[in-house]
């Protein structure tokens, strides 16, 4: 599901995975994601790639080898901003992990980010064998799977325009802005998902813990090394409300982490701005008749 504006994808619907890193990912740490998604991702996919001060793709490269990231990573441990991109030549797998600088996104603090998108289509037993292995080796906060959006920066309002219908009519859609929510989730949760993976030490606070075992039968809890995985079902869904749908499993799971919850965002742009009603969205699991 996609929108265009202009002859160009102004937006779309993807399958997502979002790590929120508690500080920007050393090389070591490129290392072993990058073996993690290598392992899944299929080779025909492993096609484009850059770092984050290269303004253009190295196209059709051979990333084919554990070590074929290392030309990329020459900053990764000197630079809090560095990071690297792989992607394939259309819609679908996209890797990135980097750090962010904290001015770069108008705070103090903020917590860096791996994400991985997948194609709608992908086994969704790949993307959660994927977020398990990325939680036993990534140093997180929390993160969350499922579908998400994803847009073109340079119009970013007319994009949250139509991210804003998709989001009033799917319950089950993750709204997506980075820079916006990277500096509050570093003791914070910005919500469920699917999938929703909690770090160790927010794991062990008492209002999380004690509701361990405490879950549905379609709920299940993985605990690996970095942390804690959460699924809410066999598949992510997107709860569409016009056929009376509604993601029960993900509700079960954030009233749970309701402690954990960020307690404010800024407004996303465009419609959810002009309606003052982004943390309605942020709400929208524990209260559906607000939003």
């Amino acid at each position: 599901m996609k929108a265009i504006q202009d002859g160009q994808e102004l937006c779309r619907i993807s399958l997502d995975a979002t790590f929120y890193l508690r500080s920007a990912p050393t090389s070591a740490d490129v290392r072993a994601a990058w073996g993690v998604y290598r392992s899944i991702c299929p080779r025909e996919h492993l096609r484009w790639a850059k770092n984050t001060k290269m303004h253009l793709w190295d196209e059709e490269v051979d990333l084919s080898r554990e070590d074929s990231l290392e030309p990329y990573l020459v900053d990764q441990d000197r630079r809090l901003d560095h990071g690297v991109m792989v992607r394939s030549d259309q819609d679908g797998w996209v890797f990135i992990i980097r750090g962010v600088f904290p001015e770069d996104v108008g705070a103090e603090h903020c917590a860096s980010v791996c994400r991985v998108l997948y194609p709608l289509d992908t086994d969704p037993e790949k993307v959660f064998c994927m977020t398990r292995r990325l939680a036993d080796c990534l140093d997180f906060v929390s993160g969350h799977a499922g579908f998400s959006t994803v847009y073109d920066s340079f119009r970013k309002v007319s994009a949250f325009d139509q991210i804003y219908i998709w989001a009033k009519q799917f319950y089950g859609l993750d709204v997506e802005d980075l820079n916006q929510t990277l500096p509050l989730v570093l003791d914070a949760i910005k919500g469920a998902n699917w999938l929703t993976m909690i770090g160790q030490e927010l794991w062990e606070r008492q209002a999380v813990s004690a509701k361990e075992g405490s879950f549905s039968q379609d709920i299940s809890i993985h605990r690996q090394l970095k942390g804690t995985v959460i699924r809410a079902g066999d598949r992510p869904v997107m709860g569409d409300r016009n056929q009376r749908e509604f993601p029960a499993a993900y509700a079960e799971v954030e009233n749970s982490l309701w402690p954990l919850k960020l307690e404010y965002h800024p407004e996303f742009a465009g419609r959810f701005e002009q309606e003052h009603n982004t943390m309605e969205w942020f709400q929208r699991l524990k209260e559906p008749w607000a939003w």
